[in-house]
């Protein structure tokens, strides 16, 4: 009489920890390209601010 229930819980279970996957490699990849955009923007600033202007 149990056996249905562990079959429920497992798949239900399964489901949870596919889902908490996604999320937290969302949330990984959000933070990456975060990061990325940050650091691009960083070496933008300091190029910007080491760099002479060319005079025309």
């Amino acid at each position: 009489a149990m056996s249905w229930w562990w079959a429920v819980s497992l798949v239900v279970g399964c489901e949870l920890v596919m889902s908490y996957d996604l999320v937290v490699g969302y949330e990984l990849v959000v933070s990456y390209e975060l990061v990325v955009k940050f650091e691009l923007v960083v070496d933008y600033e300091l190029v910007a601010t080491f760099k002479p202007p060319r005079k025309s």
